[in-house]
């Protein structure tokens, strides 16, 4: 009786031991399941602000600009998500220039990608220091940010084509700024 549970039990684990060292995989054995990696849920709306940290060329009006490193914006973002879709709009309390964009998260990277705004002030009109008049005509803007324990951080970045009273192309123009928001 005992030799009976003996191969009863050779039989089991050297059966069960033949299922769990078979590597050939087929469409009914796939093999092992990796795990989809864990994307961050930024959906909802975000309050926060951007201080300005960058101005590159611009001209005059990047001249202009220059003396205002360092100054904040309070700003909110709108953020739909879709799995790793996302759609949002970025919009300044302070200027109420607000751009509508499209992009994506990685984990907890978001990239978002924009070259629609609301009309004003997109289409700027500044008088420089020697009098000259400048256009600005935003030509598209970008996020890049991470996300970790409710607040994201990254960088605003503008550019703009700078433009004479005639609206020919003096100069281009780029402005950053660091973004810091928190979800609501």
């Amino acid at each position: 009786m005992n030799r009976w549970y003996f191969v009863q039990a050779v039989l089991v684990v050297g059966g069960l031991s033949g299922v769990a060292c078979d590597t050939s995989y087929s469409s009914s054995n796939p093999g092992p399941l990796l795990p989809t990696p864990l994307v961050a849920e930024v959906g909802g709306m975000w309050n926060g602000s951007t201080t300005l940290s960058k101005v590159a060329e611009g001209e005059c009006v990047g001249a202009m600009l220059l003396p205002l490193l360092g100054s904040v914006s309070a700003n909110t973002i709108a953020i739909e998500q879709t799995g790793t879709t996302l759609t949002a709009k970025l919009t300044s309390a302070d200027t109420g220039l607000a751009c509508a964009y499209r992009g994506t998260i990685s984990l907890n990277n978001v990239v978002l990608e924009s070259s629609s705004c609301s009309a004003n002030p997109v289409n700027q009109v500044v008088q420089c220091p020697n009098g000259s008049v400048r256009q600005l005509e935003l030509i598209g803007s970008s996020v890049t940010a991470t996300v970790a324990g409710g607040i994201m951080t990254g960088t605003v970045a503008d550019t703009f084509n700078v433009r004479d009273a005639d609206e020919k192309p003096v100069a281009g123009l780029v402005v950053n700024q660091s973004l810091t928001t928190t979800r609501r």
